[in-house]
């Protein structure tokens, strides 16, 4: 068989369309390793050799800059979704919130939380969370912001929710929360959270001359969208189904 080394991000929604794709490279006949890492070091990992495709890079703006210095390096192929950034409350928060800057405002947000939880560092959505809180001076009033692992974040999240707990929220579409829950994204018109950005497959230039047309065409015309992959994140992390029983639960024809 042939082989490919299929780098993914270490959070579950990129693990889901990593898993995607893998289905469609086992049936074009590749065997498939998979690598992870975290945001930065899986694109070190592309450029250094290491993986021959990355599954998926977030253009142009949360994992731009990591792919900048390599783009005469690779080819970027086909988009599996749209995933943006947001602020959000749950949905049973007081809905006169509307606006991050709402939160500064303690006769409507006086029962939000003020300890904030981000994931790594590295991911696109706590970079652009530490610009919101300078831009609209949240510590003065008390918020603070922090990053959690994966499954701990995972973990606040739904327990908050459990206990009916209103709490500010950074995170992204998709993922397997948007599956579960309802939530309302808060305004912020400084786009410090940027605007939407494509999920893009990226595999190395040498790679690529390798790669026969029918599987190049099955890689361009992969595109999911945000809601099926907050499903396949779902069903293959929360309920542990196997690959083709989940993308069938999720709607996905592969």
């Amino acid at each position: 068989m042939k082989k490919i080394r299929i780098g993914q991000i270490a959070l579950s929604f990129h693990r889901a369309s990593a898993a995607y794709i893998t289905y469609l490279m086992n049936k074009q006949k590749y065997e498939v390793e998979i690598k992870e890492a975290s945001h930065e070091a899986a694109f070190k990992m592309l450029a250094n050799n290491e993986i021959d495709m990355l599954v998926s890079a977030w253009l142009p703006g949360s994992h731009g800059k990591y792919l900048q210095p390599i783009l005469n390096q690779t080819v970027k192929l086909g988009v599996i979704y749209e995933p943006y950034c947001i602020w959000g409350l749950p949905d049973y928060s007081n809905d006169q919130i509307l606006t991050v800057a709402d939160l500064k405002n303690n006769k409507i947000a006086h029962n939000v939380e003020r300890t904030i939880y981000s994931i790594n560092p590295g991911a696109g959505i706590s970079r652009f969370s530490v610009e919101i809180m300078q831009k609209y001076d949240l510590e003065a009033n008390g918020f603070k912001l922090y990053n959690l692992s994966e499954d701990d974040f995972f973990s606040y999240v739904e327990t908050s929710i459990a206990e009916r707990r209103e709490f500010v929220i950074p995170f992204w579409h998709p993922q397997s929360l948007h599956y579960q829950f309802a939530f309302r994204e808060l305004e912020e018109p400084f786009s410090l959270l940027r605007s939407k950005d494509q999920a893009t497959i990226v595999v190395s230039r040498d790679f690529y001359q390798t790669i026969d047309p029918d599987t190049i065409r099955i890689l361009h015309s992969v595109y999911l969208g945000n809601s099926r992959v907050s499903a396949l994140d779902y069903f293959l992390h929360k309920k542990q189904l196997n690959i083709k029983d989940a993308l069938q639960a999720s709607g996905i024809d592969a």
